[in-house]
């Protein structure tokens, strides 16, 4: 990816509001593509994750393509296996969707 097709950062919020107890360090961000970010460091950890919420569900699947998110949904978190192309349509099939090639 070129550098000017990357999101840059267009806000910084360093002024979340948490708990009193919480000494976890949080930072907001808003990219330049609209995406908004949570940034939260914790120093007693060795661990680290990710999460990603889409805001979108069933209720947003075109009227021709019902069950286009679970299908997404499906392919989003079978990413990490080998999915092959037998999985895909028997999968098609089962959720009732329609596969046009």
């Amino acid at each position: 990816m070129a550098p000017e097709e990357r999101a840059s950062i267009v806000t910084i919020h360093d002024e979340i509001i948490k708990s009193k107890s919480d000494n976890r360090v949080y930072r907001g961000l808003e990219l330049t593509n609209g995406m908004k970010v949570m940034l939260i460091s914790d120093p007693t950890t060795d661990k680290s994750s990710a999460s990603l919420d889409v805001h979108i569900g069933s209720m947003s699947d075109p009227d021709n393509l019902p069950g286009l998110a679970h299908f997404l949904e499906h392919m989003l978190f079978l990413g990490t296996q080998k999915v092959t192309i037998l999985f895909l349509f028997a999968f098609i099939r089962l959720s009732n969707l329609i596969f046009y090639s």
